[in-house]
């Protein structure tokens, strides 16, 4: 199974944030076959989701069994100061 971290930084924010960064470095440290995701996300909420919701389509479906149509992924998502 395919494991995913979605870090959600807030709306004047970046992936560049202190705590998106440690975030990053302690899952490489102690979790490395977790991927992590901090995307720059718009700056608007519903164009955010949408990038959002794109993000997680695109690497379930590089991810997921075809043949069996079963799921391979497990995604968490991490919000940080979203208001």
């Amino acid at each position: 199974m395919k494991k995913y971290i979605l870090y959600i930084h807030g709306f004047n924010s970046s992936p560049l944030s202190l705590k998106a960064e440690q975030t990053r470095k302690y899952l490489a440290q102690y979790y490395p076959y977790v991927t992590f995701f901090c995307p720059q996300l718009a700056s608007t909420p519903a164009k955010a989701i949408i990038q959002l919701e794109q993000l997680i389509e695109k690497h379930s479906s590089k991810a997921n069994n075809s043949k069996t149509n079963s799921s391979n992924t497990q995604w968490h998502l991490i919000g940080s100061s979203l208001g």
